[in-house]
């Protein structure tokens, strides 16, 4: 059977959700190219691994051929362990989170005083958030549990560990992190780097219908990957997706309680969330905007 080109093969790959495994197999023993079996491998080992299709083309070429990721216009990739997917920006700077032990920290307040006190904040002091801050903020709110095998459980809970949810940052103002728009890459416990730069005026007026007294120092967005929940659970998917961004949302709101720090959930912007989705760089199609929450200290 004569080799396939890379266009062919990326055009084959693509229909891969009508292959069962054994198709995959034969398939990638019939290949006369190296490469082309070798991605085919990686999709059959996958399929093995996980009963769904590999959802991201570009991340199994790369795989397999070991390829940088800008050769197929991919500012970013999903990574796989052998049942959660992970979204990264290799090519991206990162800004590694001070790791924090999660077991050891001193509950001050304790934990029904901070049940008891969670509350919407929307006066905000003109402190700023630092990233020793932010890293507890983020490793006790949605990072992987110290105590989870293998690194797959998180702190709030996932219908079927499948975890469809992304995580942005605006850094607004800051005074050890770079101003811009970061993605949270939770398996390196790292700050991605996605756009750098002030988009304060930007963000504001992204949520001027939001009756807040002060500006924020933060900005959090949380997007939806639709597959990764839907490609086990179909339609009835998109439910559980919600709720787990729910889940997430009570984590941070508790956790930013715990930390003396003020937070609010934006349901809604004044303007379309397809122009936020355009702003973060994320396909529509694929990952949507679910909820966004201001983060800072509450004015005393």
């Amino acid at each position: 059977m004569p080799s396939y080109s890379m266009g062919q093969l990326v055009k084959e790959v693509r229909m891969r959700k009508k292959w069962s495994i054994a198709k995959l197999q034969e398939q990638s023993q019939a290949f006369a190219d190296e490469e082309s079996g070798a991605i085919l491998q990686t999709l059959v080992r996958m399929e093995r691994n996980w009963q769904n299709p590999y959802p991201n083309t570009a991340a199994v070429v790369m795989e397999a051929l070991d390829m940088p990721v800008n050769q197929f216009f991919c500012p970013y990739l999903e990574q796989y362990d052998a049942k959660v997917s992970y979204k990264i920006y290799p090519n991206s700077k990162a800004v590694p989170l001070i790791k924090q032990n999660q077991t050891n920290q001193a509950m001050k307040p304790s934990f029904v005083e901070v049940l008891a006190t969670r509350k919407s904040t929307r006066s905000f002091s003109s402190s700023n958030v630092d990233l020793s801050t932010l890293s507890q903020f983020l490793t006790l709110g949605c990072g992987h549990r110290d105590d989870a095998p293998a690194s797959i459980s998180r702190t709030y809970p996932s219908a079927g560990g499948r975890f469809p949810i992304e995580i942005y940052i605006a850094i607004l103002r800051s005074d050890d992190i770079e101003r811009g728009v970061y993605h949270y890459n939770v398996k390196d416990g790292a700050l991605e780097l996605i756009k750098s730069g002030d988009f304060s005026q930007t963000l504001h007026k992204f949520y001027e219908r939001q009756k807040l007294e002060t500006d924020y120092p933060c900005l959090i967005f949380f997007s939806l990957v639709f597959n990764r929940t839907m490609g086990k659970y179909g339609e009835r998917g998109y439910r559980y997706a919600l709720l787990d961004a729910g889940h997430m949302g009570q984590n941070l709101y508790l956790v930013a309680t715990y930390l003396g720090l003020g937070i609010v959930g934006f349901g809604q912007s004044g303007v379309s969330d397809k122009v936020i989705e355009d702003f973060l760089g994320i396909a529509s199609s694929k990952e949507s905007l679910v909820y966004s929450f201001a983060l800072g200290h509450p004015q005393k």
